[in-house]
């Protein structure tokens, strides 16, 4: 029983390494940023989908004011890279949340920060993969029956490859962020083009 569970758990999580061994695994600013990047780029692919949810409650003229709305997302992202900007500056040896709350606030405040992004994370997974499932289902309605078991198996893969260590899901990220950033490129693209022949 022993030997079957180490052999399942090195097939889920990869081989093990000593602690000693953390310096080495740090990622390359080619994976790193990538993977940094996954956060906001999921929020971008539901996130105006939901915004136009929004304003259509309050009918279609309130459609006019998604230009302000999209100005008040991208000065939060302003602030967001500015604030992680100034942590990378003031730890340069690495700062998470946890790190930067208690050095600053107490280990009680770390321990919030802790849990609050523990909560963050859970959150974006769940609508993250909530949003996918539903694109899949309106590319492949036969899929309909299907979508909490998609979804189940989305999470597990996510967990998978971040179980792995970092070097696995930086890499699996860095794919995943330049197929969104040439998929976003392309629609862009394809609509100044329809605009420019005056299609709509």
């Amino acid at each position: 029983m022993t030997r079957s569970w180490a052999v399942l758990k090195r097939l889920l999580v990869g081989e093990p390494f000593a602690s000693g061994r953390g310096s080495s695994l740090v990622l390359s600013k080619r994976y790193a940023i990538p993977l940094l990047a996954v956060n906001p780029i999921s929020s971008i692919a539901y996130a105006p989908e939901q915004v136009f949810l929004v304003l259509g409650v309050a009918g279609t003229a309130a459609y006019a004011l998604s230009p302000w709305t999209g100005l008040a997302v991208a000065a939060v992202m302003v602030a967001v890279i500015a604030s992680y900007r100034y942590t990378v500056q003031a730890y340069p040896g690495g700062g998470g949340d946890y790190r930067v709350v208690t050095a600053n606030f107490g280990p009680g405040a770390g321990r919030l920060a802790a849990a609050a992004l523990v909560l963050d994370y859970i959150l974006t997974v769940a609508v993250s993969t909530a949003a996918a499932v539903a694109a899949v289902d309106a590319l492949v309605p036969g899929l309909r029956p299907w979508r909490e078991w998609l979804a189940a198996a989305a999470i597990a893969l996510l967990a998978a490859f971040n179980l792995r260590g970092l070097r696995v899901s930086g890499r699996v990220a860095a794919a995943v962020t330049v197929a969104f950033v040439a998929g976003v490129a392309a629609i862009v693209l394809t609509g100044l083009v329809r605009l420019a022949a005056g299609r709509t």
